[in-house]
């Protein structure tokens, strides 16, 4: 792969990011204070790693928790939360151009190109598990903080199905949260599952830096 490729992808990635962020803030559709939503905090976050040299292995492993964030915010948005909206479609009628941009940027482009990006470039040796323990912290610290947050009423949790304050009840509330994670879980396994068969077939370029399924090789 041309080297010139991988770098083309991470700027694009950085400045779709980027731009869907500002027209969150630009757009007069949603009353919600953008970053209260995990689709921006994602991709705040992507866009900075994006944009700095690599400061080592946890700069690799924030880097990897970002991408889960802006792939799973995709996920999210494509089957729970346009379903589940009144229009049943990605742009309601009332949108503005802001909120469609910003939508489109954030849910559609942005995954498929933090996607590439992860696949393109080496990520520390380390097993699935411990992988995937650590990009957990980061939606378990959105959890926390937001509904920290949506109970004490200072700021309301923007996603219905994970409001605790939303009388859906205590049980209702942890099936959804295990269901996320569960889905979060799988997510990562598939991106590492897909990293490890594309890198196994350059093993001398990759071999201190592939994700590997045994311990013996956990940092």
């Amino acid at each position: 792969m041309s080297n010139a490729l991988p770098r083309l992808v991470r700027a694009a990635a950085a400045t779709t990011l980027a731009v869907g962020v500002i027209c969150q803030f630009l757009q007069h559709t949603d009353p919600v204070f953008p970053l209260a939503y995990f689709t921006i905090d994602s991709a705040i976050l992507m866009t900075v790693v994006l944009s700095i040299p690599n400061r080592g292995q946890w700069h690799d492993v924030v880097r990897g928790a970002a991408t889960q964030g802006v792939i799973l915010s995709g996920v999210v948005y494509a089957a729970v939360i346009v379903p589940g909206s009144k229009s049943g479609h990605w742009f309601a009628p009332h949108d503005d151009f802001y909120i469609r941009t910003a939508n489109l940027l954030l849910h559609a482009i942005a995954p498929l190109l933090v996607i590439f990006d992860f696949l393109a470039q080496d990520y520390p040796a380390s097993s699935i598990a411990k992988t995937i323990s650590q990009w957990m912290l980061i939606p378990l610290a959105y959890l926390i903080v937001m509904e920290t947050l949506d109970v004490t009423g200072l700021v309301g949790m923007p996603y219905e199905f994970l409001r605790i304050s939303g009388g859906a009840g205590l049980a209702r509330f942890s099936l959804a949260i295990l269901a996320l994670l569960a889905v979060i879980a799988m997510l990562d396994w598939a991106l590492l599952a897909a990293y490890r068969k594309i890198h196994s077939r350059n093993p001398a370029a990759s071999s201190a830096h592939s994700v590997t399924q045994g311990s013996s090789n956990e940092t």
